[in-house]
């Protein structure tokens, strides 16, 4: 008898254990496709991420080697002469308040919806920038005239850049929003049908009930910390590079929303909890 009964518990113990197995799997599928399309549809994060991104050193190096080529076109100071002009204003608030709005503008064209046409208005961002050098050799007694500065302001104008509807940032966040979607979906399917499998085999289905919701509890908070500890590894702060930066911006955003789930599923273990205590009190009475 004793070893029927253990051949006949062997199979249900492994076909337990194999459900718990998938449903752990699923759970990881559940809360990345949910915390990955927060990020998706959070535009304010996404930008901020895509600053990081572009690499601000290079974009101050193409400016700087800009403004000391149009120096040298439009004055008479030499090629060295107006690259150390544009040294002097480095450190300026201006120029890092010019490389600001351009990046910023860059990053708003990228994001711009499939099929937009948007507009890069450097010269507003520059010609502060070049007011700000033109006074600034003037005060060392380098007669520069502001008017012929300004004219390479006229070799760049307005840039309009076209977002084709199968390219750009925001086509590609609206094919990873639908694939995460999906992924949501199947997860969601998946926590279904091995969560109900392993209730089906348990000999306590309550009791297994409240199982898988601790589950779900351990592993949202798990996903959380894993969150953080990414933030900080990439932190910019850390000298990382700019790529890793914007990747720090990313998982450090919209974990609330895998907060909000572990909270939730928390509440209900501990109902679940709660009602079972009550049931043994009034069983004892």
């Amino acid at each position: 008898m004793g070893t029927g009964n253990a051949s006949k518990a062997e199979p249900r113990l492994f076909g337990i254990s194999t459900a718990l197995w998938i449903f752990g799997i699923f759970t990881t599928i559940v809360l990345a496709s949910l915390w990955g399309r927060a990020v998706s549809g959070d535009t304010d994060t996404l930008a901020a991420a895509t600053r990081e991104m572009v690499n601000a050193d290079t974009v101050s190096s193409r400016i700087e080697d800009w403004l000391s080529a149009g120096l040298d076109s439009a004055t008479r100071l030499s090629r060295p002469e107006a690259a150390l002009a544009v040294e002097w204003v480095r450190d300026d608030p201006v120029f890092a308040a010019a490389l600001d709005e351009v990046v910023v503008q860059l990053v708003t064209a990228s994001l711009a919806e499939p099929g937009t046409v948007t507009q890069v208005d450097v010269v507003s961002a520059l010609e502060p920038l070049v007011i700000r050098i033109v006074d600034e050799l003037n005060d060392r007694d380098i007669s520069v005239d502001r008017r012929d500065v300004l004219r390479i302001l006229d070799r760049v104008g307005v840039l309009t850049l076209t977002t084709e509807v199968a390219s750009g940032a925001a086509a590609a966040v609206s094919s990873a929003t639908v694939l995460l979607t999906k992924a949501l979906a199947l997860g969601a399917l998946g926590l279904l049908v091995s969560g109900g499998a392993a209730v089906a085999l348990a000999d306590d289905r309550f009791g297994m009930v409240r199982h898988l919701l601790f589950r779900l509890v351990l592993s949202g908070t798990t996903f959380l910390v894993m969150l953080r500890i990414g933030a900080w590894v990439l932190d910019p702060r850390r000298g990382r590079s700019a790529l890793a930066a914007g990747g720090s911006t990313i998982l450090a955003s919209n974990s609330g929303v895998v907060a909000l789930f572990t909270v939730v599923m928390a509440l209900a273990g501990a109902g679940m909890s709660f009602r079972t205590v009550n049931q043994r009190r009034q069983s004892q009475r």
